[in-house]
């Protein structure tokens, strides 16, 4: 199984982009003076709408998942024995281990193109699980 990779929610990119250019574009009118402040949020938010739209979010590979974090180097692993462990439950996307669940992603995160996607490789899975039952 080659790695499937589920980027994240290009809306939520812009909508921090956007944020961002808005912010610094409304103080630079409203106030006469220059403050770090005005510039320091509008730059932290559109570089992580900028790592937002280019990062990816989750990999799937054959034995673990891996979601990446929006700022940094920072993942976290999972490991998994197949799709039909994962499990969605009110729009959020659960590994099932044996007595424990973890949350994996919700669905804003991933956009719900990608959500689809997820929704049907879990149901390939279990289908496919059923018949060996």
């Amino acid at each position: 199984m080659n790695p499937i990779k589920i980027h994240y929610n290009k809306q939520l990119a812009w909508a921090c982009i956007l944020f961002g250019v808005s912010y610094f574009l409304s103080y630079q009118i409203l106030d006469n003076g220059f403050r770090l402040m005005h510039l320091a949020i509008p730059l932290i938010t559109i570089s992580m709408g900028i790592n937002i739209y280019f990062r990816t979010f989750l990999v799937f590979t054959e034995k673990k998942i891996i979601r990446h974090a929006i700022l940094g180097p920072q993942k976290i692993s999972y490991r998994y024995s197949g799709f039909h462990q994962l499990h969605i439950e009110k729009k959020k996307l659960f590994l099932i281990k044996e007595e424990s669940t973890l949350l994996i992603a919700d669905k804003w995160n991933v956009g719900s193109h990608k959500w689809n996607i997820i929704l049907t490789l879990i149901q390939n899975a279990k289908d496919k699980n059923d018949q060996y039952k």
